[in-house]
């Protein structure tokens, strides 16, 4: 990727990271701080009407001081916490200490009776329905009690006020229970919305390992079915040229045998390449048998279609490319069990014999038969997608058989040489159809 085009994706992705992970949450802090400011300013303007009204100098006093109690008290255990963090027990208390303040101050003066929309507020936003029910019924009983007993009356005497109470309390409750059904939509809302955050989160990031790692494999196989097979190619000629080299001819030996050495030398290069960008799951660690197993426990996963692993003989260190080779096969064997078998098994077989390790995949699918999927190399379908792999098992002296039948599954069998040097081999492939198929 260009470096501009890289700067701007990073510049991109810090910015991204810097905005706020769940708009709703900024949107209700914001709301917090708006309410903050609405007690304030109330707290602020009952301390000014009350003022405005001509009280003595000392109850002017004792009216600014609890005012200024008051308003501490909602710093300290409101505005200095969150809501999520408050406990039913910090609540409590929290009402109790404004409930001792607000009354005084609302029965020293009237004008603090502005407070009380601010005092609904807090009911709704802070306790539960049937909680802030009760608190509501308090609180309006409280304000109408009052204005009745300054009017020399009980509340059941003055209908006005009652009917007022009543309407006032009906009203309240129906709102908190609204209101509380909005915050639970609200709130489920928002966890489907983080679990689809985190989903494409997941899935983003599984795309991009996905990418990385297919750029590898793309990678790995363009060096091994070109550089790798031509160095091997101008090896084999060069050893095929050097017996009919005359004996006198010393200066031509010599730079055959350069070239051979440097076709050599360059060869080990490219598998080395090759080594380098092997699957990931090879470089987890362990053994390709243990990397066969990861794969077929993740495509298992993903398939819901069962698939074993099971090690015969005793495991030996293989190659780098004979180890790429036989995880590609596999995972390609997977693959097309995935999109045309329709089994409900598969079993995956590592084996080590004496001279060469074989790898055998077999599922319970419906098969296939020649009329329908030819198995020859040269066809296009053949091998169900393993032509790259017949090229790679060439060069390596390996061999590729395919067993199938209608109705009885498909076996591939894969057989790689455990000598140290290998002669490019003839692949044999054969489709075996049982004669009474």
């Amino acid at each position: 990727m260009p470096v501009g085009l890289t700067q701007a994706r990073d510049a991109l992705v810090r910015w991204h990271r810097r905005r706020p992970q769940h708009p709703s949450q900024d949107v209700l802090e914001r709301w917090e701080r708006i309410w903050h400011g609405v007690f304030y300013f109330s707290l602020a303007l009952g301390l000014i009407l009350s003022l405005l009204n001509g009280p003595s100098l000392d109850r002017a006093a004792l009216l600014a001081a609890l005012t200024a109690a008051l308003a501490a008290w909602y710093t300290v255990m409101i505005v200095r916490w969150s809501c999520d963090d408050m406990t039913p027990g910090h609540i409590l208390v929290f009402f109790l200490g404004e409930a001792v303040m607000l009354g005084t101050l609302a029965w020293l003066d009237a004008s603090f009776l502005v407070m009380s929309f601010a005092i609904f507020v807090q009911l709704f936003a802070f306790i539960p329905p049937t909680w802030a029910t009760a608190g509501v019924i308090a609180l309006t009983l409280i304000l109408f009690t009052r204005d009745a007993a300054l009017d020399g009356q009980y509340l059941w005497e003055n209908e006005g006020a009652l009917l007022g109470a009543v309407f006032s309390v009906i009203f309240t409750i129906i709102s908190i229970f609204f209101f509380a059904a909005i915050t639970r939509q609200s709130q489920e809302r928002k966890r489907l919305i983080d679990e689809l955050m985190a989903t494409r989160a997941a899935l983003a990031e599984r795309e991009r390992q996905a990418g990385v790692i297919e750029e590898r494999q793309r990678l790995a196989r363009e060096i091994h079915d070109t550089l790798a097979q031509g160095f091997t190619s101008i090896v084999m000629h060069l050893e095929a040229a050097e017996p009919h080299i005359p004996a006198e001819a010393t200066a031509l030996r010599r730079h055959v045998e350069q070239a051979r050495a440097t076709a050599r030398d360059s060869l080990n290069d490219a598998r080395r390449l090759v080594w380098a960008l092997r699957p990931e799951q090879l470089e987890q660690g362990g053994s390709l048998a243990d990397a066969l197993a990861r794969v077929a426990e993740r495509w298992s996963e993903d398939t819901g279609i069962t698939a074993h692993v099971t090690v015969d003989g005793t495991p030996v260190p293989l190659p780098p490319d004979v180890e790429v080779t036989l995880f590609r096969i596999t995972q390609e064997a997977l693959a097309n069990v995935r999109k045309h078998a329709q089994a409900g098994r598969v079993d995956i077989t590592l084996s080590y014999l004496d001279d060469e390790v074989l790898l055998d995949v077999q599922d319970d699918g419906v098969g296939f038969d020649r009329a329908t999927v030819s198995a020859t190399p040269g066809s296009v379908n053949g091998g169900f997608g393993l032509t790259g792999m017949r090229e790679r098992l060439r060069l390596l002296g390996g061999s590729l058989m395919i067993e199938s039948a209608p109705g009885e599954g498909t076996s591939i069998t894969v057989a790689l040489p455990l000598a140290d040097r290998v002669e490019p081999s003839t692949e044999r492939v054969e489709a075996l159809v049982p004669s009474g198929a």
